[in-house]
């Protein structure tokens, strides 16, 4: 039996209520300029295992050169917005770069995409089907001052609030850290406070999204704001060590999306019955324990499969 080439990666967090799933990650580059594939592999899984809807990565540092086919996933529509040429001609060094990937069950059209000055990048995507929701994804770059960051902020939000139709989540990597807003200027934290106030929107992420190198504290960069009448039954952060920034995502609608977790929890139905037809290993006994255990916390069932499967991991184990 072929090996699943994702079994080398540690999924053991993620979201576990039911409704539409929203994520999004600064994954520091792909790395599709080469043959390197390493960090989409890990957004595929990702996406599949957790049974994400909608995901967003920032700072993808893709150019146009690079194929759309080499960053599509299967059963997701995928949005991408790459970083643009110099206002001069030049080319930018890689860098920036925001995607979002859809999940094809859902109705959407994208409404507006814009980069400002070669620095905030943003996307607006509207889903109308099978629930209505305005998904912004936004990446405000570190490369500027606390005041030009602040302005970029307060900026995109006066832009955008004229686009929202139906409840609105905007998420991304927006480089101010809501872990320490006295360091920065008080007339900047208050226009920004003040904006998100007269917007309705909450800022969700209450978890550190970026550790400081061999310490246990750290900055909260990665932000979901939520208009505030939409029901958020778990939001937090993923930690992982591809990247130096942490998974955040949110969970919400509560049951309407029930019935997708249940049909994917039937797709892996019939994986494990194609896995119980062959030998096993150890390996792949303790992935599918994993994915048992995870299906168990989702939709309450799968409880015999988990001790099935522990009983054939000790007896591997003993051999």
């Amino acid at each position: 039996m072929a090996q699943d080439k994702y079994s080398i990666y540690d999924f053991s967090t993620g979201p576990t209520e039911t409704g539409l799933r929203v994520g999004h990650w600064n994954v520091q580059g792909l790395g599709l300029a080469s043959d390197e594939t390493k960090k989409r592999d890990y957004v595929e899984c990702l996406i599949n295992r957790h049974c994400f809807h909608i995901f967003a990565v920032a700072e993808t540092m893709l150019q146009e050169r690079i194929r759309r086919a080499r960053t599509d996933i299967e059963g997701f529509s995928c949005e991408r917005l790459d970083r643009e040429m110099r206002s001069d001609g030049t080319r930018e060094k890689a860098s920036g770069g925001i995607m979002v990937y859809i999940h094809e069950n859902f109705e959407y059209v994208k409404i507006k995409e814009e980069e400002r000055d070669g620095n905030l990048q943003y996307m607006i995507v509207r889903v109308s089907k099978p629930v209505q929701v305005d998904i912004v994804v936004v990446y405000n770059p570190p490369n500027v001052s606390y005041a030009g960051r602040f302005t970029s902020y307060l900026n995109f939000f006066t832009e955008i609030k004229k686009y929202f139709r139906y409840p609105v989540v905007v998420l991304g990597d927006i480089n101010i850290d809501r872990n320490d807003l006295g360091k920065y200027p008080k007339i900047h934290v208050d226009k920004m406070e003040k904006t998100l106030a007269d917007l309705k929107l909450a800022q969700q992420v209450k978890r550190i999204t970026r550790l400081k190198p061999g310490s246990y504290s750290g900055a909260i960069l990665d932000h979901i704001y939520t208009s505030q009448n939409l029901k958020i039954s778990e939001c937090d952060v993923m930690r992982i060590n591809e990247s130096d920034h942490d998974i955040v995502y949110c969970v919400l609608f509560g049951t309407v999306l029930k019935s997708d977790i249940e049909n994917r929890c039937g797709n892996y139905e019939k994986s494990l019955k194609r896995f119980e037809a062959k030998k096993k290993t150890e390996q792949e006994v303790r992935q599918l324990l994993y994915e048992a255990k995870r299906w168990a916390q989702l939709t309450k069932k799968h409880a015999r499969e988990v001790d099935v499967l522990r009983a054939e991991l000790e007896a591997l184990s003993l051999m």
